[in-house]
C-alpha cells in the first residue's frame, strides 16, 4: 500500500504506471471502486498495544465455514423443506446480503437443487443460478452468498430448494 501511495504521489512519474496502481487497488476507468471492499476496523484496548494482521483465509477453511453456519443457525430463519422434516434450510437476510445454510440432521447424504432462477438482480458466490450440494449427514454447510448485482436498483431474492437424493 506504501508503494501505491508513493506511485500516486511522483509529479514526474508515467499516467500509465498511475493507472496501473489504481487498477490494481480494485478501481476502474471511471474510478469506481469495482474491484476491493473498503472496510475499517476499530480496535481498543486499555491493556496493551494490539496489533493487527492481514492474512489469506484458505477457501475450503473449516473453521470459518464453521462460523459461518453457526451465526446463520443463529440468527437466521429456519424453514423445513417439504416433506422432509430433516433437511432444514436457514436463511439470513440483511439489506445488502443474504446467506443460506443447508442443515441435514438424516443419517444419510442428500443432494439439494437450488434454484434462484426467479431471482432478480442477484449474483451468488457459487456464478450460478442453478446448482446442485452435497449435504453430507448430521451435518451443515454453506449453500449460497447472496447480494444485489447492481446496489443502486432493487433486488429480489427468490430461491427454490428441492432434493434430488
Amino acid at each position: 500500500m506504501d508503494l501505491n501511495l508513493m506511485e500516486a504521489n511522483d509529479r514526474e512519474g508515467d499516467p500509465r504506471d498511475l493507472w496501473v496502481t489504481l487498477h490494481s487497488m480494485g478501481y476502474n476507468k471511471a474510478l469506481e471502486l469495482t474491484e476491493a471492499c473498503p472496510f475499517i476496523i476499530d480496535i481498543y484496548a486499555d491493556k496493551f498495544k494490539p496489533r493487527i494482521k492481514a492474512v489469506h483465509m484458505e477457501a475450503c477453511s473449516g473453521q470459518l465455514e464453521k462460523a459461518i453456519c453457526k451465526s446463520v443457525l443463529n440468527k437466521g430463519d429456519a424453514r423445513v423443506m417439504d416433506g422432509y422434516e430433516n433437511i432444514i434450510v436457514h436463511t439470513y437476510k440483511r439489506d445488502t446480503w443474504i446467506t443460506s445454510v443447508i442443515e441435514n440432521k438424516s443419517d444419510n447424504k442428500v443432494i439439494i437443487h437450488i434454484n434462484n432462477e426467479l431471482s432478480k438482480n442477484c449474483v451468488n458466490n457459487r456464478g450460478l443460478n442453478i446448482f446442485a450440494v452435497e449435504v453430507a449427514s448430521k451435518s451443515t454447510m454453506v449453500c449460497q452468498h447472496v447480494m444485489p448485482l447492481n446496489e443502486r436498483q432493487e433486488w429480489i431474492y427468490h430461491c427454490v430448494y428441492s432434493l434430488v437424493s
